[in-house]
């Protein structure tokens, strides 16, 4: 987060964590994401993360479906106003 790039629409939304053999893409709501998804990991109260091992997987349709899912959240400003339904992500 400090010193990494962070997206912001109504509140944080996404950052990325750059490490030697990975990428973590940070979703600042992911708590509220990770019951649809079981690629999120982490036990924030908030903040969780999905690993992104290579580019290709950064282009993974389930990967595309959480940040569309995470910007849909940060756009209805509450999960109970939003389908989790990644099918619906980015229609709210």
């Amino acid at each position: 987060m400090w010193g990494n790039p962070v997206w912001s629409g109504h509140g944080r939304v996404l950052c990325l964590q750059i490490y030697d053999d990975h990428v973590n893409l940070g979703l600042w709501r992911g708590a509220e994401l990770a019951p649809r998804f079981r690629q999120i990991e982490g036990t924030g109260k908030s903040l969780r993360h999905v690993k992104v091992p290579t580019p290709a997987a950064a282009r993974a349709p389930r990967l595309v479906a959480i940040v569309r899912a995470a910007v849909a959240l940060d756009r209805a400003g509450s999960l109970g106003r939003i389908s989790a339904d990644p099918s619906r992500a980015g229609r709210a």
